[in-house]
């Protein structure tokens, strides 16, 4: 199965000068239960703002330059698959006997969101007005999934108030 896997603000911004919007402890703990033991897909720049593989997951990193990636990282060869493209042949064989998570980047989002079967949503109540990434048109995609789960909104100690949501495909 495709999971996509995301931190949103109310207008789907997710992402700003490399990094996420705000750090929610319960979130990150929740991703770490999510994505461990499984497949994480993630666009080189992600990559770079973690400057490591994540542990206990098999990491698939997208990039235009595969050669110039893996001379930059060749210490972490051995714990990452690299590819110059999403070839969805090669993460079908691989989805077969894990769950494959796509993680955090826009670009990937777009070009995966056809194959995801369920979204893992933290939606943050709030509106971080300037952001450099964002999900375009993510309302009308959630108009194919159903809502199948919405915890009680919770709240950060920086009154960042959120909610975890789960939807699979209609």
């Amino acid at each position: 199965m495709i999971i996509w896997i995301v931190a949103s603000d109310i207008k789907w911004n997710i992402w700003d000068k490399w990094d996420l919007l705000v750090r929610i402890k319960e979130d990150l703990k929740r991703f770490k239960e999510l994505t461990s033991w499984n497949i994480v897909v993630m666009w080189r720049k992600t990559f770079e703002s973690i400057w490591r593989p994540l542990p206990n997951r098999q990491n698939i990193i997208i990039t235009r330059d595969k050669e110039s990636f893996l001379t930059k990282y060749k210490e972490y060869k051995d714990d990452l698959l690299v590819y110059n493209e999403i070839n969805i042949w090669h993460l079908e064989q691989l989805w077969k006997y894990n769950d494959l998570y796509v993680i955090w980047w826009a670009e990937i989002y777009n070009k995966l969101l056809p194959y995801c079967d369920k979204l893992e949503v933290t939606m943050i109540k709030k509106d971080f007005e300037v952001c450099d990434t964002k999900i375009n048109n993510f309302s009308e995609l959630l108009s194919q999934y159903n809502l199948i789960y919405e915890s009680e909104e919770k709240l950060e100690w920086n009154d960042i108030v959120y909610t975890f949501c789960t939807y699979i495909r209609k």
